[in-house]
């Protein structure tokens, strides 16, 4: 969630430069205004509560396009989120479960994630559209229409979607079962291969540290091969002092996570 935070600290500085006021006449120098062209753009952006910029932004489009690469952020945050839930929730892995999962016509037994991939396929289609968008940038001398009309047959799907998947992310966050059972069968699965530089920091206590990172490859293929423990492995192959039932227990091994849960909460709060 933490980049949602940052993208609203993107939207707030976007916020006084996409909402400028684009006053120039026909020429963009205000000159059918007279001497009082600037002093009128002021009160029509006072009255309008837009900023004014140093020039009028007929064909400057770039802000537009700013706001296209955010939406295109916002949705490719979202998706990322959507694709990791698809992938956790997958029955053989079931380390999430969703609220509200679609059916199968023909398989009792699963349950889509339906949320979730909406979430991968806005962010996928946002993301496309944002390339399309900042073709608008090339606008020529003054005036294009072609420049504008790519804006308007794409910024306002942009911003539907976008809306549509912030919405949809509520949704499914809402609805997110967490199955700490099946975390740890994930874990144990994997033969404590995730355990592999734990282990050569422990051996590199007792033999160089290229000796001990070459140990635990050699190791790492063996377990795999042999379906064992990796810890297993080494301690059947080094007589290194090391407490191997200790170094097994993936407790052990979660560094500075609470306090990186706690520093991202914080940023959550003050979001």
């Amino acid at each position: 969630m933490l980049p949602l935070t940052r993208h609203l600290d993107r939207l707030a500085e976007l916020r006084p430069r996409l909402l400028a006021v684009s006053l120039g006449g026909a020429s963009g120098n205000l000159a059918a205004l007279g001497h009082k062209g600037l002093a009128v753009e002021a009160r029509l952006a006072a009255r309008l509560k837009l900023t004014t910029l140093a020039l009028p932004w007929h064909t400057a489009r770039d802000t537009i396009l700013e706001l296209g690469s955010l939406l295109a952020l916002i949705t490719g945050s979202l998706g990322k989120m959507g694709q990791d839930v698809v992938l956790l929730a997958q029955n053989e892995i079931g380390e999430v479960s969703l609220a509200g999962a679609g059916g199968s016509s023909t398989m009792p037994n699963k349950a889509n994630p339906v949320a979730a991939e909406v979430l991968i396929a806005l962010a996928r289609s946002t993301g496309g559209l944002a390339g399309v968008l900042n073709q608008a940038a090339l606008a020529e001398q003054e005036r294009s229409g072609a420049a504008w009309l790519i804006e308007q047959l794409h910024l306002p799907d942009m911003l539907l979607q976008t809306g549509a998947a912030l919405a949809t992310a509520a949704e499914l966050v809402a609805g997110l079962s967490v199955n700490e059972v099946a975390m740890r069968a994930t874990f144990e699965a994997a033969q404590g291969l995730m355990l592999a530089e734990a282990a050569s920091f422990a051996l590199a206590d007792h033999m160089p540290r290229s000796a001990a990172q070459a140990l635990v490859k050699t190791a790492c293929a063996e377990a795999l091969a042999s379906g064992q423990n990796l810890i297993d492995v080494l301690r059947s192959q080094t007589s290194a002092q090391i407490d191997w039932d200790s170094l097994k227990d993936p407790a052990r091994h979660m560094g500075a996570a609470d306090e990186l849960i706690d520093r991202a909460l914080e940023a959550l709060r003050r979001g």
